[in-house]
């Protein structure tokens, strides 16, 4: 038997690598009546294991749903067009362990569309940001308000990247910064109050973000990017195990580690949002925990803490 693990860092999908293991999974009969109650009505069911189930619905189109194992909850619910699973086409949602919404939205013949829904989640605050989707990109105004319907930031998209003017607003409905973007670089920049440096900001509302280290300053972005990407799969898969007992029972999926890079660089407040199983969440975990400290992000030039989330993938074959 084989298995995978994908890391997939920030938004970017990163090349996965491949180990072999010795072994073969539980039966996935002996998991056949655990999701029975959470199928659809009309449905049949064509698969299942201990953490999933897949689905034919009556219109022809197939329905994979995965749960967090130890409580039930449905962690993902994922629409296809057939049963190779390899074309989303239908709507698509996903939920951290505990229940909370992370996306909501719709594909189209493999491609993101019309309109979505992301639920942002950092320190005890939580956002929720709007918009449309055209051809599986970001397009037009998306709008992000608090959990009391405040809104936070207005942000213009074209073909996927942030462009055109942006706007964040304060808890008293104040603008604290304004701007332009270009292909997702900043031209212009306005701050109309002092920024908190102890906040903590999401990766995607910095200018530098924080970055694994061990490249060379003297490479040009790009080619820097590539390079940091390259060493935090190394650090990763030279680290992280498959845990035997979600290999014995046939356990896969992905889980989501979320982490606060400090402004001296050092990982902090590391928390496991999907799981899969217990034992995979002990893992992740673990291997995160082992990380050097990283090139902190930038706000104004100066080190800011920022939060990333780090999914990865496990897969057996």
């Amino acid at each position: 038997m084989k298995y995978v693990l994908f890391a997939l860092f920030s938004s970017i999908l990163m090349a996965g690598c491949m180990m072999r293991y010795p072994g073969s999974p539980a039966p996935v009969a002996a998991f056949k009546d655990k999701y029975a109650d959470k199928l659809e009505p009309g449905s049949t069911p064509v698969d299942w294991g201990y953490n999933y189930t897949f689905e034919r619905l009556p219109d022809g189109h197939y329905l994979y749903k995965e749960f967090y194992s130890e409580t039930r909850q449905m962690v993902s619910y994922e629409t296809y067009q057939d049963q190779s699973r390899k074309v989303k086409d239908g709507p698509f949602k996903s939920w951290w362990d505990d229940g909370s919404p992370v996306l909501e939205g719709s594909y189209l013949n493999g491609e993101q569309t019309g309109n979505w829904t992301e639920w942002i989640y950092f320190g005890d605050r939580s956002d929720k940001s709007s918009g449309q989707y055209v051809m599986g990109k970001k397009e037009g105004l998306w709008v992000t308000l608090d959990a009391e319907g405040n809104k936070v930031s207005e942000t213009n998209y074209a073909g996927g990247k942030r462009n055109g003017t942006f706007k964040n607003w304060n808890k008293d409905g104040q603008i604290t910064v304004e701007g332009t973007y270009k292909d997702d670089k900043i031209e212009t920049r306005k701050s109309f109050e002092a920024e908190d440096s102890e906040m903590i900001s999401m990766s995607s509302r910095v200018e530098k973000r924080p970055s694994f280290p061990g490249c060379a300053t003297t490479l040009s972005e790009e080619e820097y990017q590539k390079c940091q990407e390259m060493k935090m799969l190394q650090f990763i898969y030279s680290n992280i195990k498959y845990p035997p007992f979600a290999r014995e029972n046939g356990i896969d999926g992905t889980a989501i580690v979320r982490f606060v890079v400090e402004k001296d660089g050092s990982v902090t407040s590391i928390k496991t949002m999907r799981s899969v199983s217990h034992d995979i969440k002990a893992e992740c975990e673990r291997v995160v925990g082992l990380m050097p400290k990283w090139n902190p992000g930038q706000m104004n030039g100066m080190p800011v803490r920022v939060q990333y989330y780090l999914p990865v993938k496990f897969k057996l074959e």
